[in-house]
């Protein structure tokens, strides 16, 4: 399985504009890649896609977490 994460960085007075950004970001990504929008989680409160895919018979699927930057994070 693949994932894929779009964070924007956490930068003091954030405004509206950078997470409108973000979701675009990956709402572009996510159409390119014919990604299904799938309810957010914690791990991805600002938006999380997937698509099924298979590689040599097997069976894999492309995750895309949008969550805002956490130091120390990682997937």
């Amino acid at each position: 399985m693949a994932s894929f994460e779009v964070s924007p960085q956490a930068v003091p007075g954030t405004d509206s504009a950078v997470l409108t950004q973000s979701r675009e970001i990956a709402g572009t990504v996510a159409e390119k890649y014919h990604l299904h929008l799938l309810p957010p989680y914690e791990r991805c409160p600002m938006g999380r896609y997937f698509a099924p895919d298979s590689l040599d018979g097997r069976e894999i699927g492309l995750n895309l977490c949008v969550r805002p930057e956490k130091r120390g994070d990682s997937i």
